[in-house]
């Protein structure tokens, strides 16, 4: 008995979705692109009279074909079975929404980017936020400092020096280039799609694969955000981030995105499709075991006086210093003793920031060892 065409386009699928998570993006893709041939076969074997199954594989074969790269193909199989009335409304729909991937990817690939095939879904959940709709703030904010955390992410697994100013270099920002989806249905969710340029060999020497970078970021929030029984047990993050710097500017970049428990309850990072899925939720507790391993790389934290809390109204990174709006009106210049990343503290402009450090003893000085979102009010 012949095997089912389906199943033959479903086994080899999933070889070649193990091989694109290794990033054997070219292998990968050579094994949609025979997937694709069975999954035509089996779609040619359905009739009319079973319009569920023709539309699941419709949409299954266009699907294949864009994973493949087969761009043309895909675009010409969608819009010949769109034509197809014996479809099922989901087909239609889905479809339609394959036809805007094609279109991207074509576009991406007029600027020598490609996507990858790895996403990372991110849900945004909390009292300000609704079913595809949020607070434009809110979104901007999660998205800027995601896109900030994965910047450093790809700098440290690709053992680059590290980055004390500026934005990351050319080669990390191909490396690492997510793109923003639409809103998706359900509390507020986005794709972020990762890009690659099209001449991957440009970076023979620190060839890091976006599904490394992924699957280590997702890794990464469970460890100082562990949500299920399993992550409990996982290393800590001195053992994961071995270099003290990387791990603080790790640290503290995640502690920008930490839900303040109440606009935003909690983030959810979705790595892999369904049974394989990897997630990992960030929630408000994170930010204290955040503040955990940041005292044990500084145990001095704990001699620290009262913070000053105010609005960041100023700061010179060169030159040391920042300056503190109080309560009262007044300014407080702040010294700078230790270092501060510029995309730690940036996005903290004209927010309401909390300072901690030590008053000289005339107390006309503060020396600041941290600064982060105060998120008490």
């Amino acid at each position: 008995m012949p095997e089912d065409p389906h199943y033959l386009a479903q086994q080899l699928s999933s070889q070649a979705e193990t091989l694109m998570r290794e990033g054997h993006v070219d292998e990968a893709r050579a094994l949609y692109l025979k997937a694709s041939d069975w999954e035509a076969r089996a779609l040619h074997l359905v009739g009319p009279d079973k319009p569920r199954t023709l539309g699941i594989l419709s949409v299954s074969l266009v699907s294949i074909l864009c994973k493949a790269g087969d761009l043309q193909e895909a675009e010409k199989r969608a819009c010949a079975l769109l034509t197809n009335e014996d479809l099922p409304p989901f087909a239609h729909d889905q479809l339609r929404e394959l036809l805007e991937v094609v279109w991207e990817e074509q576009t991406l690939l007029a600027s020598t980017k490609q996507l990858t095939g790895v996403n990372i879904m991110v849900s945004l959940r909390g009292n300000d936020i609704g079913v595809g709709r949020a607070p434009t703030s809110l979104v901007l904010a999660s998205i800027s400092g995601i896109h900030s955390l994965l910047f450093r992410v790809t700098e440290f697994l690709g053992d680059y020096q590290f980055r004390t100013r500026g934005a990351p270099s050319g080669e990390v920002q191909d490396l690492c280039q997510p793109l923003v989806s639409q809103p998706l249905a359900g509390s507020y969710k986005f794709i972020l799609s990762f890009t690659q340029p099209l001449q991957a060999e440009m970076f023979p020497t620190k060839r890091i694969t976006a599904a490394t970078i992924s699957d280590w970021f997702v890794h990464f929030i469970q460890t100082v955000s562990p949500s299920a029984v399993d992550q409990m047990s996982l290393p800590d993050v001195q053992t994961l981030v071995p270099d003290k710097r990387y791990r603080q500017a790790l640290l503290k970049l995640t502690r920008n995105i930490v839900p303040d428990g109440q606009r935003i309850k909690e983030i959810e990072f979705v790595r892999g499709a369904e049974p394989k899925a990897s997630r990992a939720l960030l929630s408000q507790g994170a930010r204290f075991r955040i503040a955990d391993s940041l005292r044990i790389d500084d145990p001095q934290s704990s001699d620290e006086q009262p913070p000053i809390v105010g609005v960041l109204r100023g700061l010179e990174l060169d030159k040391k210093w920042l300056s503190v709006r109080l309560p009262d009106g007044k300014d407080q210049k702040c010294t700078i003793g230790g270092e501060v990343l510029d995309d730690v503290v940036g996005p903290m402009v004209n927010k309401k920031v909390k300072v901690s450090g030590k008053w000289n003893r005339q107390k006309t000085k503060f020396n600041l060892d941290d600064i982060e979102l105060d998120v008490t009010s």
